[in-house]
Parts: C-alpha cells; sequence; structure tokens
C-alpha cells in the first residue's frame, strides 16, 4: 500500500490510527513523532498549516517552516498502525523506543 493511500478500514475494522515520524529531508534525521487518525497526507498538510502556530511544538514549527524555505516538505513515514485504544500508548512507547534524533537510512 502506498504510504499516503486512505486507509482500508475494511480490512480490519480495529485498526483506524496511525504512529508517524517526519524526517527532515535535508538531514535525514527524523525531528517528531505522532499519532493521527487521518490519512498521513492529511496529518502533514495539517503540519504545514499550523506551522506559525505558537502554541506547543515550536522546536517542530520552525524545522518545518526552515524545510518549507528550502523548497522541500518534511517526509512523513508511517512507523504503525494500531487500534484506537492504543493510539497514545503506541506513539509513547515509539517516543521511548527511538530517543533521541538519529539519523534515518535512506530508502
Amino acid at each position: 500500500m502506498a504510504l499516503n493511500a486512505p486507509f482500508p478500514y475494511h480490512l480490519d475494522p480495529e485498526i483506524k490510527a496511525f504512529v508517524y515520524m517526519l524526517i527532515n529531508p535535508f538531514t535525514n534525521k527524523y525531528f517528531y513523532i505522532g499519532s493521527t487518525r487521518n490519512s498521513l497526507k492529511r496529518r502533514l498538510a495539517g503540519h504545514i498549516r499550523n506551522r506559525f502556530n505558537c502554541k506547543g511544538g515550536a522546536k517542530k514549527n520552525k524545522i518545518i517552516r526552515d524545510i518549507l524555505k528550502r523548497g522541500k516538505e518534511p517526509i512523513i513515514k508511517e512507523i504503525c498502525r494500531c487500534p484506537l485504544s492504543l493510539q497514545f500508548k503506541k506513539e509513547g512507547y515509539y517516543k521511548r523506543k527511538v530517543g533521541p534524533i538519529k539519523k534515518i537510512s535512506p530508502q
């Protein structure tokens, strides 16, 4: 399945959330881990739209602005899919597991 394709809920109605990371295309390092009930394409658009928001995520928003100024968009990469009941537990798990910013191998 393509990364930004709509999620086929009909295949498993329990799986309705994504955990994802945002990656800087210039450094190939992740700078944010989050979760969403929307498609990854829609979630990335939300991050881009809210890049000037002052509430929370100031460092993340600055990185997004810097990437956009240089003519690219952040890369959004799916980490896992999970039921809504586990969305925030899985997000927290991956934030702890991945730890400090590390280089992401190119695909």
